[in-house]
Formats: C-alpha cells, structure tokens, sequence
C-alpha cells in the first residue's frame, strides 16, 4: 500500500512518464499538499518549454476530492494529438487572464501573428466552460503591440 509519501515519489516518477495513463490511489492519502504536488508533473508551468516538457500521458487518477487543476490537466490528457494537449496547457498555464506581457515586449512582430495564432488556437482547444474572453487577451496584446494593426500611435 502506498501512502501520502510514496504518493509523492510516485508523482515524482511521472515526471518521465511516456505509458502510464492510469492511476489508482486510496483517497486517504492525498491531501491538498500532495495534490499540489501532482499539478507541475501534469504541467510545468515555471516556463513554456517546461510545460512542453511535462508528463502529457497520464489521464486517470482514481481519486475522489481531485483538484479542479488537476482535472483539467488530465482531461487534456486525453487529446490523441498531443500537440494539441501542449496547447491547452501552454494557454491555461502561460496566456490567460493577466498574463505577463513582459516576454513578449521587444519580440520580433514577424513572430507576434504567430502569438495570436497560438492564442486562437487556444481559445478553439479550451472547455466552454472556461468563460474566458478572447477579445479581452487580443485587446491586451494589441494595446501593448499597436504597430500590428498599423498603428500610428507611439506607445
């Protein structure tokens, strides 16, 4: 029987993952604690490669009381076309709401469409029930990068 340590081993093990896509794991070993542990193997969301890097295999853990995260992620997981998972994941990690425009600030404008195409993209992958606003992610950008539209305005 694995309990809430070995849980976490467990979780770390993931990390390399590229067969497992079902877990099964007594409910009284998880708290919250180890939940937060299982998210960053599911997606790393410290930077965007290391989210292209995290464990896009796993799509069941038999558990009630899951974190809405996690679940998220592994519903994801269950794409067929990975890169479309990577998508996903790249958009609820690194381009919703508030995101930081900072990275993008000096980017070549050859590569910004490409931005956009990665956020239409996201939009198109993400749930219903996301609810978030596309306008209000286009907006941002444009308002940071007017010289997309031809902007004369100087910022």
């Amino acid at each position: 029987m694995i309990d809430g340590d070995g849980a976490l081993y467990l979780f770390q093990a993931l990390n390399n993952n590229n067969s497992l896509k079902t877990l099964e794991i007594d409910s009284y070993c998880l708290t919250r604690r180890r939940w937060d542990a299982l998210s960053p193997i599911l997606c790393d969301t410290t930077s965007i490669n290391a989210t292209i890097q995290s464990n896009h295999t796993l799509e069941c853990v038999k558990q009630e009381g899951m974190d809405h995260t996690v679940c998220f992620y592994l519903k994801a997981n269950k794409e067929r076309n990975k890169i479309k998972v990577i998508r996903k994941k790249i958009f609820r990690a690194h381009l919703q709401g508030n995101f930081d425009l900072g990275p993008f600030i000096g980017m070549n404008t050859k590569v910004l469409p490409n931005l956009l195409g990665l956020i239409e993209a996201g939009y198109n992958a993400m749930d219903a029930e996301s609810g978030r606003s596309r306008a209000s992610v286009f907006y941002r950008i444009i308002r940071n990068f007017p010289e997309l539209c031809g902007s004369p305005f100087v910022r």
